[in-house]
C-alpha cells in the first residue's frame, strides 16, 4: 500500500515539472533574410581640351585662358592627381625643344587648375574653394599634384564619390623686348589620377 501512494507522488511531481516549461511567452523563433548589395568602383579621369590656338604674338597680354577641362568620377580615396609634361621647360617648345620664351624673360606662362565648388576635387592648403596654381617649372616630367588633401578620405569629408569638371587655365604676357622665335610651338600636359 505504501509502494502505491509513493508511485502517485512521483507521477504528480513529474507531470507539474513538465508543464512550468510550456508558460505562454518563453517560446522563441529567429529566422535571417541575408541581404547584400554591391555599389560599382568609379576611378575615372577623362580630359578634353578645348579647340584653338594659343596666341604667342609679342606683347599680347593673356590671363585664364581655358586651354582644357579635366573631368573626374571616382568613389574610391585619391592619392594624387598629378599634371605633367616632358617639355624640360614645362612650356611650350618647337620641334628642337626650343622653348617658346628664353628663361630669362618676361612671358612665361603660368598654369592653374581652377577649384572651388564646382571642382571639390582640387585645392590647395587655402581649401576647397583655392585654385591650384602650377608655375612652369611645377609641370615638367616631376609635375605638381594638384589633389584636395580631403579626396584622400572620402568618407569622412564627403560622404559619397564625386563627379565633376575640373578647368585648366593659362596666364601671360607675350615677350616686349624681343621677337620670339618663329615656329610652331606645343606641349602635351598628362593628367595622372591614382587611388590610396
Amino acid at each position: 500500500m505504501n509502494f502505491k501512494k509513493l508511485m502517485a507522488v512521483v507521477v504528480l511531481v513529474s507531470a507539474l515539472g513538465s508543464t512550468a516549461y510550456a508558460a505562454v511567452g518563453d517560446q522563441t523563433s529567429y529566422g535571417y533574410l541575408n541581404l547584400s548589395g554591391n555599389v560599382p568602383t568609379f576611378f575615372e579621369l577623362w580630359v578634353r581640351g578645348v579647340p584653338g590656338d594659343i596666341d604667342l604674338s609679342p606683347n599680347v597680354k593673356v590671363t585664364d585662358r581655358l586651354l582644357g577641362i579635366f573631368h573626374v568620377k571616382y568613389n574610391i580615396d585619391m592619392d594624387s592627381l598629378t599634371l605633367s609634361t616632358t617639355n624640360a621647360s614645362g612650356t611650350l617648345e618647337d620641334s628642337n625643344n626650343v622653348a617658346w620664351y628664353p628663361v630669362a624673360q618676361a612671358g612665361k606662362m603660368s598654369y592653374k587648375v581652377m577649384g572651388g565648388a564646382g571642382c571639390k576635387t582640387v585645392g590647395d592648403k587655402g581649401g576647397l574653394t583655392a585654385s591650384v596654381a602650377i608655375l612652369d617649372t611645377e609641370i615638367d616630367g616631376a609635375g605638381k599634384n594638384v589633389a584636395h588633401a580631403d579626396t584622400g578620405d572620402l568618407a569622412t569629408n564627403f560622404g559619397w564619390g564625386l563627379e565633376e569638371d575640373c578647368p585648366f587655365v593659362a596666364s601671360w604676357t607675350g615677350i616686349a623686348a624681343e621677337l620670339p622665335l618663329a615656329g610652331s610651338y606645343s606641349m602635351k600636359v598628362t593628367a595622372t589620377m591614382k587611388s590610396k
